[in-house]
């Protein structure tokens, strides 16, 4: 009954939106992204969202009752 957005803001970061009847305001979740994120959720409650760093690598940011970034390390 959610819907999650997320975008790369111009400062470099991942931003985060939610609509549930109603619209959330902008929230920042920090990193320093430089692709698209591309999200996912494996189950009710929770999301991840990968996004390549400037350091070349893959990164995670989980959500399960609080955001979590994670490296995927580099390729």
């Amino acid at each position: 009954g959610r819907l999650d957005v997320f975008v790369q803001g111009t400062d470099g970061q991942l931003w985060h939106r939610w609509y549930n009847g109603t619209s959330s305001g902008w929230e920042p979740l920090g990193g320093h992204l430089t692709s698209s994120p591309a999200a996912t959720s494996p189950g009710n409650g929770l999301i991840d969202v990968f996004v390549r760093g400037t350091d070349g690598a893959l990164w995670e940011n989980s959500y399960n009752r609080g955001w979590s970034w994670i490296s995927a390390g580099g390729i």
